[in-house]
């Protein structure tokens, strides 16, 4: 639990970050900041805790793990609708965006920023809360097998 704390407030200063220097130098207008701040602590822990899921199976190199890491995030950022629009999307990259949960937050965020989403709001969140219990889940379930084998 404490890797998912440590990664969630390496997040938040890094998204306040870059939130801030956005909204000064690109004047971008947020509609709904506690939207935005729900989003980002929800976002934070999401993605805290995807990453805590990705290190716990056993292996003999860190390289391997951040290799699969790779392998993960990387397409998740093409299917959740930051370069295409969700409904644009069509086919199994549609199929695809609803199995990411990035694609919540992105919704989100396009929420709190335009005032529009693709999904209602209690959808996003809901969704974005079921992911982080199940990342965490899942992680304790390899972290328990890993110390019964004694790795």
């Amino acid at each position: 639990m404490g890797d998912v704390v440590a990664g969630s407030i390496f997040g938040l200063i890094i998204t306040s970050i870059a939130i801030v220097v956005s909204a000064i130098f690109l004047n971008i207008v947020i509609t709904s900041i506690t939207l935005l701040l729900i989003a980002i602590i929800l976002g934070t822990l999401c993605f805290a805790s995807l990453g805590v899921l990705l290190a716990s199976p056993s292996a003999h190199s860190p390289s391997h793990i951040m290799m699969f890491s790779s392998l993960v995030r990387f397409p998740l950022i093409f299917i959740s609708g930051i370069f295409i629009p969700l409904p644009e999307l069509s086919g199994s990259g549609k199929l695809l965006s609803y199995i990411s949960p990035l694609t919540y937050l992105v919704d989100i965020f396009h929420a709190s920023l335009n005032g529009t989403s693709f999904f209602p709001l209690t959808i996003d969140l809901l969704v974005l809360i079921v992911f982080t219990c199940s990342f965490l889940l899942i992680a304790s379930l390899f972290h328990k097998r890993n110390m019964r084998k004694g790795l």
